[in-house]
C-alpha cells in the first residue's frame, strides 16, 4: 500500500511538472504572439534601445538567482523573440543593427520601429542611407519641401525640418510627404475635419449665417463637423443640444458614404469618380477631389495624384 501511494504522488508529481511546462511554452507562444502582432513597438524597444537591454539583463539575473533552469528558458525565449524581430522587420539583420547603432549616435531622442520602416523604403534604400547618413528625396519632393518651408508656419518654426540636409537625417521621403500632405488643406479636411453649418434653420429663424461663419458663435443645433474617421470612411459629428442637467453637449454621429459627400460638404467634388477620400490618411493617394473654398489644388496634393510634377 506504501508503495501505491508513492507511485501515486510520483504520477501526480509528473503530472503537474506537465501541466507546468505546458502552461510556460502557452504563455510564450502568447507572450510572442502579443508582441509580433499586437505590440510590436514594445519588441522593438525591448532589444533596440539600450534601457530595454538592461531590463531584459536585469530580469534574466534576477530570475537566475531564484531558479537556474527557468532562466535558461527564459534566455532561449528572448533570443527567439530577438530573432523573430528581425524577420518582421524586413532587412538584413547586419543592415537593422548598423541602422540601429547609427541612430543611438546621431538621432538618440528617437525610437524607430523597423517594422513600419520596411513599409516606407526598400533595402537599398536603407543601404544608401547607411552610407551617406540621409535618405534620398526626389528633386520634386526637396521643391514641394522648400515651397512648404517658405508658406507652412508649422513647418518653417519646427527646427527638425528647417532645412533638407538636417529633415533627410531623420525623414525618408515618404514620411516627408506624409507630413506635408497634412499640413495642406486637403490633408487638413481628412485629419481634422470641416465644420458644416445649419445655415436652412439659421435662416428660417431669420437670423442670417455671419455669427457662425465668423466664428463669434458657437455651434448651433444642426451644425456638425464631417472628418475621415480612420481611414474607413468619411463620418459627420453632428450638434443636437445640450444634456438638460448639466448642460454637457451632445453630439450624434454618422458614417456617411462616399456617394453622399458631394451633398453634404459644400463645394466637394470628386475629380476621377466616387472613391474613399480617407484612404489618403493610410499613403493610398488615388482618390482625387476638390474643394470650391480651397481656392485650387496645392501642389502638393497634385504631387500626390499624380497631376503634375513639380
Amino acid at each position: 500500500m506504501v508503495k501505491s501511494v508513492v507511485v501515486s504522488k510520483a504520477n501526480s508529481y509528473k503530472n503537474n511538472n506537465n501541466t507546468t511546462m505546458l502552461l510556460g511554452l502557452l504563455s510564450l507562444l502568447v507572450g510572442l504572439w502579443l508582441l509580433l502582432y499586437v505590440i510590436p513597438g514594445l519588441l522593438f524597444s525591448l532589444f533596440h534601445t539600450f534601457l530595454g537591454n538592461l531590463i531584459l539583463l536585469l530580469l534574466l539575473i534576477l530570475v537566475g538567482s531564484q531558479n537556474a533552469p527557468l532562466a535558461l528558458l527564459l534566455g532561449v525565449g528572448v533570443i527567439i523573440f530577438y530573432r523573430f524581430s528581425l524577420l518582421k522587420e524586413g532587412f538584413t539583420e547586419d543592415s537593422t543593427n548598423q541602422f540601429l547603432r547609427l541612430q543611438q549616435t546621431v538621432n538618440p531622442q528617437l525610437v524607430y520601429d523597423m517594422s513600419n520602416l520596411a513599409q516606407q523604403v526598400s533595402q537599398s534604400e536603407l543601404d544608401n542611407y547607411l552610407q551617406d547618413g540621409t535618405w534620398k528625396w526626389s528633386e520634386d519632393v526637396e521643391d514641394l519641401y522648400r515651397e512648404s518651408v517658405k508658406k507652412n508656419p508649422y513647418v518653417r518654426s519646427n527646427v527638425e525640418l528647417g532645412d533638407i540636409e538636417d529633415a533627410s537625417k531623420i525623414y525618408n521621403e515618404k514620411v516627408m510627404m506624409g507630413i506635408l500632405a497634412l499640413q495642406n488643406k486637403e490633408g487638413q479636411l481628412l485629419a481634422s475635419g470641416m465644420t458644416v453649418l445649419d445655415v436652412d434653420k439659421i435662416e428660417r429663424d431669420g437670423l442670417g449665417s455671419y455669427s457662425m461663419s465668423s466664428g463669434l458663435q458657437p455651434f448651433n443645433v444642426g451644425d456638425s463637423v464631417i472628418k475621415c474617421d480612420g481611414s474607413q470612411g468619411m463620418e459627420q459629428v453632428k450638434y443636437v443640444g445640450q444634456e438638460s442637467t448639466f448642460a454637457t453637449p451632445l453630439y450624434e454621429k454618422s458614417i456617411l458614404k462616399n456617394e453622399e459627400l458631394e451633398k453634404v460638404i459644400p463645394g466637394f467634388k470628386f475629380t476621377s469618380g466616387v472613391c474613399n477620400p480617407c484612404s489618403g490618411l493610410d499613403g493610398d493617394y488615388s482618390c482625387p477631389f476638390t474643394v470650391d473654398s480651397f481656392g485650387g489644388t496645392s501642389n502638393v496634393w497634385k504631387y500626390l495624384w499624380g497631376k503634375i510634377s513639380i
